[in-house]
């Protein structure tokens, strides 16, 4: 595994997380180890000890400050489909390389092919 690592908020499907796990990198569903938490309560706390980034549809997290996230992916297009998301991400991750560039917030669809 590398240094990169996702949490995928359960608004997005859980198979992302599986696909970023074929390729080397740590992907989490908030469904698998956070059941029913709260996004602000529990999600951003747990991602933060975790060092992942949200990858999120939930527009409430764009407001937060950089410094109350380990980085935010926000996702506008709710019709992407589980594959195009991952392949987003990978996109995302070659472009920035270092996992210490990103710790704000980014919009995905424009990594989408």
């Amino acid at each position: 595994m590398n240094e990169w690592g996702f949490l995928i908020d359960e608004n997005l499907e859980r198979q992302t997380a599986a696909y970023l796990e074929t390729e080397g990198i740590r992907g989490e569903h908030v469904s698998s180890v956070l059941p029913g938490a709260d996004d602000f309560d529990d999600i951003l706390p747990y991602a933060r000890r975790e060092n992942l980034m949200v990858v999120t549809n939930n527009i409430h997290f764009k407001p937060l400050s950089d410094d109350e996230h380990e980085g935010i992916v926000i996702v506008y297009n709710q019709r992407l489909p589980t594959w195009s998301t991952a392949n987003a991400l990978f996109r995302l991750v070659d472009q920035y390389r270092d996992r210490n560039e990103l710790r704000r917030k980014e919009v995905l669809d424009p990594y989408v092919e």
